[in-house]
């Protein structure tokens, strides 16, 4: 059974960091907290590319 952890800004820069390293575990289901909808990205993809 894994833990659940629920990431506040998890969809911003430093936020995404930490979801990233929480879903590379396997013993965590990550829950993002977020004000506004929006996908993912990768770490290198630069912010104005979704705007």
């Amino acid at each position: 059974m894994s833990a659940v952890i629920a990431v506040a800004g998890g969809s911003g820069g430093l936020g995404r960091a930490i979801v990233d390293v929480l879903k590379a575990d396997s013993r965590y289901e990550v829950v993002i907290l977020a004000r506004k909808v929006r996908p993912l990205r990768p770490l290198s993809c630069p912010d104005d590319h979704f705007a």
